[in-house]
């Protein structure tokens, strides 16, 4: 791990409620993409809490980490694909570095994250 978050890492960072500021909570995520000319980093959200049955729109977004617990977490856990759980931050937000994700999750995972954006595309066309 180096002192800069690389793509596929999971790290911590504060997620707040219904906008950019108030109330939030400390959350793992997933480091998805980085941006050199706006040093930004894309993140996507991760949960514990499994999908529902039958599940509910959400639900049917999640893609649990098969090796979570070689990834660093401390539970089963899912990665919120849909593009409300995704954001874009600085460096200075990423607060902790909790460890990696297996090759194969993070692929899958990023397939997921095409997936729901194409299932938007086509709704909102």
């Amino acid at each position: 791990m180096a002192d800069n978050p690389s793509i596929s890492e999971v790290w911590k960072t504060k997620i707040y409620y219904k906008g950019t500021s108030g109330s939030g909570k400390i959350r793992p995520v997933l480091v998805v993409n980085y941006e050199e000319d706006s040093d930004l980093y894309t993140i996507q959200e991760i949960t514990s809490v499994e999908p529902k049955e039958p599940p509910t729109h959400y639900d049917g977004l999640k893609q649990v980490i098969s090796k979570w617990k070689e990834a660093g977490l401390d539970e089963k856990s899912y990665v919120k694909c849909s593009h409300t759980n995704t954001h874009k931050i600085g460096r200075v937000r990423l607060r902790g570095y909790i460890g990696i994700l297996d090759e194969e999750d993070f692929e899958t995972i990023i397939e997921r994250i095409y997936e729901a954006k194409a299932r938007l595309t086509e709704i909102n066309d």
